[in-house]
């Protein structure tokens, strides 16, 4: 084999292993973290108990890649939406409640951490990381009960 050879073969290797990792990058990036999945089975444990008990207020829930949506069974208008960043390992939270006659907004990020709990921001409402279920309790209790 001569060193022309010898180097082209080289660079072939190098061009193989580069697209490896590409592939491999892609395919995490494209998978959502278990503890997004375990949120939504919890979400969608909690609603499913929900509809059971409260005949007239339905919910329904639709998925997108990243993102989930909560509204009143046959509208448009979502009553909670969380959509995760799959990059920064944080989950963004937005819904309009009203609370003593007035509207506000319960918004907010969560942050994954290596756990796979769900942790605010420093002066936060959420005070110490959090499981799947409980954090579905966090962002259903406003929209539900608000």
């Amino acid at each position: 084999m001569s060193w022309m050879d010898s180097r082209l073969e080289a660079l072939r290797l190098d061009e193989e292993e580069k697209k490896r990792v590409q592939q491999e990058t892609h395919q995490l990036e494209q998978q959502p973290p278990s503890a997004w999945l375990n949120l939504i089975a919890a979400i969608e444990a909690n609603l499913a108990e929900w509809n059971c008990k409260n005949e007239r207020t339905q919910l329904q829930l639709n998925q997108s890649a990243g993102q989930i949506s909560l509204h009143h069974a046959g509208q448009l208008g979502s009553i909670l939406e969380l959509h995760l960043d799959p990059r920064a390992l944080v989950v963004k939270y937005s819904a309009p409640t009203r609370q003593s006659n007035h509207w506000m907004r319960h918004s907010g990020e969560l942050q994954i951490n290596s756990e796979g709990l769900f942790a605010g921001s420093p002066g936060s409402e959420v005070p110490k990381p959090l499981t799947a279920a409980e954090t579905s309790q966090f962002l259903l209790k406003p929209v539900l009960f608000g």
